[in-house]
């Protein structure tokens, strides 16, 4: 389990323009959660999306949510292609 503080700095460091708008949803997310909800933001997903994502999936098992997180990030970069924005937000780092 995460403590609270370290959640909250951690969603602070990984998404820090909507933080101070969605702040109030996290203290919402169980405790048993908080990882998966972690998991999600880092995957490029905003808070209010990893929120959704999270709570509506509380029964399923991490593998399980492992996979229905890949299904959305497939999704997702299909409406990004469609759009033609498949590549806004890469980065290469060198």
């Amino acid at each position: 389990m995460l403590h609270y503080t370290s959640f909250e700095a951690t969603v602070r460091e990984v998404a820090p323009k909507d933080y101070g708008q969605w702040r109030h949803l996290l203290p919402a997310i169980p405790t048993a959660h908080r990882i998966r909800f972690m998991h999600t933001l880092k995957q490029g997903f905003s808070i209010t999306d990893s929120y959704d994502m999270v709570m509506l999936s509380f029964r399923l098992a991490d593998a399980d949510y492992d996979l229905f997180l890949q299904q959305a990030l497939a999704t997702k970069m299909m409406s990004a292609s469609s759009q033609g924005r498949l590549f806004d937000q890469v980065s290469i780092n060198r």
